[in-house]
């Protein structure tokens, strides 16, 4: 770890010295600046493969640590399935400050989603809160990150009846209560991010109406946030807009 603060001021001065330099020298020919740059950004390149490298090594080990060494022994009431759930979760948590954590985290998602008992308990975690808040009381809020990255994987891989069974579940449970548990609407924002980033903002635009097959008049706030959040990442930011504006006024 001590290593990347040292290789990231290396690759700094690098790139510094390639400004200085067409600072003061605007007329080189474009020969001579590869003559005297090449040895800059084979520097620069080696560094970046460095830092990539090294940040792969830590992934790996975060990946490949023991179920044992994760989970403390106030868990040991788990199963064994419960263990290896609970493991994942940590590491999907710790991945968070990967450089890489986009591809590091893939791997974690494949691996459960390839096991389908483990699928299962985290599908049931998600939809289970009280049961899911005594079984994991230190990391009940990762697991239901994880279990909303691994139905939206699965409905990238077109299977979005695990997802669309868990929308239509949580809009019933948060209309049906005058007081929601905490994080559970967040849990619902993150379960309609999901499904948009599965299908496509164009198809969401087009075709809103499976979606909203789950709304209901206490959800409001809960869709404004989620559209505003996840259908501002399309390109066509006019048609958002106005789908955004429309829905509000729907609703105010």
């Amino acid at each position: 770890m001590l290593k990347r603060p040292k290789l990231f001021i290396c690759a700094g001065m690098a790139c510094f010295s390639v400004i200085i330099f067409y600072e003061f020298y605007p007329s080189i020919t474009e020969a001579q600046t590869e003559t005297v740059l090449s040895p800059v950004s084979q520097n620069v390149t080696h560094f970046i493969s460095e830092i990539n490298h090294i940040a792969e090594q830590n992934d790996n080990k975060i990946i490949q640590a023991d179920v044992g060494a994760l989970v403390e022994t106030e868990n040991e009431n788990l199963s064994e399935w419960e263990k290896v759930l609970l493991a994942d979760v940590i590491k999907f948590d710790q991945l968070k400050y990967s450089m890489n954590r986009r591809k590091a985290r893939q791997k974690i998602i494949t691996r459960a989603l390839s096991e389908p008992g483990l699928f299962q308990l985290a599908n049931n975690a998600l939809l289970n809160l009280e049961s899911t808040v005594d079984k994991y009381p230190q990391n009940q809020a990762q697991l239901r990150i994880f279990a909303i990255d691994l139905l939206k994987e699965k409905a990238i891989q077109g299977d979005d009846s695990y997802l669309s069974n868990a929308l239509q579940k949580l809009s019933v449970e948060l209309q049906s209560q005058e007081k929601w548990a905490k994080g559970r609407d967040q849990d619902l924002i993150d379960l309609l991010g999901a499904w948009i980033e599965a299908k496509g903002v164009a198809e969401v635009i087009e075709n809103p109406k499976e979606l909203f097959s789950y709304y209901g008049p206490k959800l409001s706030n809960v869709y404004f946030t989620a559209f505003s959040l996840y259908l501002k990442n399309g390109t066509n930011d006019g048609e958002v807009d106005k789908i955004l504006r429309k829905f509000r006024q729907k609703n105010s």
